[in-house]
């Protein structure tokens, strides 16, 4: 059997590189069937704390296998086959509002400006309260600023 990774906020289930979900419970691996969606995509059903969701089975496998993946960011085939949910196949893609933000925050990095903090999924720039703290982490107090 190929090394299965735990479904982070799923305790019960696991996926492997090769696009398969598995439960864990009762101490036994099962692979899950999948279901075909609306989309042409498989997805699969997972139960937490009672609650069962469906979920898209090639998020799932980019959730454990591809690094930078966050919910807000979309993930396509490679090769075209919504049904080829291996992780070598599946491939980040950031939607073009992402794009436009990311591109704002390399300008006001390649400009005269100096950014404090960055979240990526808030885009928010915080301001140091003190300027002394903005200086030991050797920031201009002028042209620190908010940006929301």
């Amino acid at each position: 059997m190929t090394k299965l990774k735990k479904i982070k906020g799923y305790k019960d289930y696991a996926t492997d590189r090769m696009g398969n979900v598995y439960s864990l419970k009762f101490g036994k691996t099962k692979l899950l069937k999948t279901g075909l969606s609306g989309n042409g995509k498989l997805s699969v059903n997972l139960s937490k704390n009672g609650e069962k969701k469906n979920i898209a089975v090639h998020r799932l496998i980019a959730m454990n296998y591809l690094s930078g993946f966050e919910e807000s960011i979309s993930v396509i085939h490679k090769n075209g086959n919504l049904l080829d949910n291996r992780a070598v196949n599946l491939q980040l893609k950031k939607t073009k509002q992402q794009e436009r933000q990311e591109e704002r925050i390399k300008k006001l990095l390649d400009g005269k400006r100096s950014v404090i903090a960055y979240n990526s999924k808030l885009m928010v720039f915080q301001r140091f309260a003190n300027s002394n703290v903005a200086k030991n982490k050797g920031f201009k107090v002028n042209t620190i600023f908010n940006h929301c």
